[in-house]
Protein backbone atom coordinates (compact mmCIF):
# COMPACT_ATOMS: atom_id res chain seq x y z
CA UNK A 1 0.00 0.00 0.00
CA UNK A 2 0.92 3.63 0.38
CA UNK A 3 2.97 2.91 3.50
CA UNK A 4 5.12 0.41 1.60
CA UNK A 5 5.65 2.87 -1.25
CA UNK A 6 6.62 5.64 1.18
CA UNK A 7 9.10 3.33 2.94
CA UNK A 8 10.57 2.30 -0.43
CA UNK A 9 10.87 5.91 -1.62
CA UNK A 10 12.42 6.82 1.75
CA UNK A 11 15.21 4.36 1.06
CA UNK A 12 13.97 0.93 2.23
CA UNK A 13 15.19 -0.90 -0.88
CA UNK A 14 14.96 -4.36 0.69
CA UNK A 15 11.25 -4.02 1.50
CA UNK A 16 10.10 -6.28 -1.34
CA UNK A 17 12.90 -8.78 -0.83
CA UNK A 18 11.92 -9.23 2.81
CA UNK A 19 8.21 -9.54 2.02
CA UNK A 20 8.85 -12.05 -0.76
CA UNK A 21 11.11 -14.19 1.37
CA UNK A 22 8.54 -14.12 4.18
CA UNK A 23 5.93 -15.43 1.73
CA UNK A 24 8.25 -18.21 0.58
CA UNK A 25 8.95 -20.68 3.29
CA UNK A 26 12.43 -20.90 4.75
CA UNK A 27 13.02 -24.28 3.12
CA UNK A 28 12.50 -22.72 -0.34
CA UNK A 29 15.12 -20.06 0.39
CA UNK A 30 17.52 -22.71 1.73
CA UNK A 31 17.02 -24.81 -1.40
CA UNK A 32 17.73 -21.84 -3.64
CA UNK A 33 20.90 -21.02 -1.69
CA UNK A 34 22.03 -24.66 -1.76
CA UNK A 35 21.30 -24.95 -5.48
CA UNK A 36 23.20 -21.72 -6.13
CA UNK A 37 26.29 -23.07 -4.35
CA UNK A 38 26.25 -26.62 -5.74
CA UNK A 39 25.01 -26.17 -9.33
CA UNK A 40 27.40 -24.10 -11.45
CA UNK A 41 24.91 -23.76 -14.32
CA UNK A 42 22.18 -22.47 -11.97
CA UNK A 43 24.69 -20.11 -10.32
CA UNK A 44 25.69 -18.72 -13.72
CA UNK A 45 22.10 -18.25 -14.94
CA UNK A 46 20.85 -16.85 -11.62
CA UNK A 47 23.77 -14.42 -11.43
CA UNK A 48 23.12 -13.28 -14.98
CA UNK A 49 19.41 -12.77 -14.21
CA UNK A 50 20.24 -10.80 -11.05
CA UNK A 51 22.83 -8.67 -12.88
CA UNK A 52 20.42 -7.85 -15.72
CA UNK A 53 17.55 -7.00 -13.37
CA UNK A 54 19.85 -4.78 -11.30
CA UNK A 55 21.05 -2.99 -14.45
CA UNK A 56 17.42 -2.35 -15.39
CA UNK A 57 16.57 -0.98 -11.93
CA UNK A 58 19.64 1.28 -11.93
CA UNK A 59 18.80 2.55 -15.41
CA UNK A 60 15.23 3.34 -14.34
CA UNK A 61 16.38 5.04 -11.13
CA UNK A 62 18.55 7.47 -13.11
CA UNK A 63 15.37 9.10 -14.37
CA UNK A 64 14.01 11.79 -12.02
CA UNK A 65 10.62 10.07 -12.03
CA UNK A 66 12.05 6.56 -12.04
CA UNK A 67 11.37 5.61 -8.44
CA UNK A 68 7.70 4.85 -9.07
CA UNK A 69 8.57 2.64 -12.05
CA UNK A 70 11.30 0.88 -10.04
CA UNK A 71 8.67 0.16 -7.40
CA UNK A 72 6.41 -1.38 -10.07
CA UNK A 73 9.30 -3.51 -11.36
CA UNK A 74 10.26 -4.74 -7.88
CA UNK A 75 6.67 -5.59 -6.98
CA UNK A 76 6.04 -7.48 -10.26
CA UNK A 77 6.30 -11.27 -10.40
CA UNK A 78 9.74 -11.06 -12.03
CA UNK A 79 10.80 -8.52 -9.39
CA UNK A 80 9.64 -10.87 -6.65
CA UNK A 81 11.66 -13.67 -8.22
CA UNK A 82 14.67 -11.35 -8.29
CA UNK A 83 14.12 -10.47 -4.63
CA UNK A 84 13.69 -14.10 -3.60
CA UNK A 85 16.88 -15.24 -5.30
CA UNK A 86 18.90 -12.23 -4.14
CA UNK A 87 17.73 -12.54 -0.54
CA UNK A 88 18.23 -16.32 -0.53
CA UNK A 89 21.89 -16.00 -1.52
CA UNK A 90 22.56 -12.92 0.62
CA UNK A 91 22.92 -10.45 -2.26
CA UNK A 92 21.86 -6.85 -1.55
CA UNK A 93 18.89 -5.50 -3.52
CA UNK A 94 19.68 -3.07 -6.35
CA UNK A 95 19.77 0.59 -5.51
CA UNK A 96 20.50 3.90 -7.20
CA UNK A 97 24.14 4.54 -8.03
CA UNK A 98 25.28 7.85 -6.58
Amino acid sequence: GENAMKRYLDGDRSLFARATVRMADKETARRIARHFVHDPEFEMEASRFLDQFEQLIRRVLKDPDGEAFALVLLSSDIGKLYALIAESIGRPVARRED
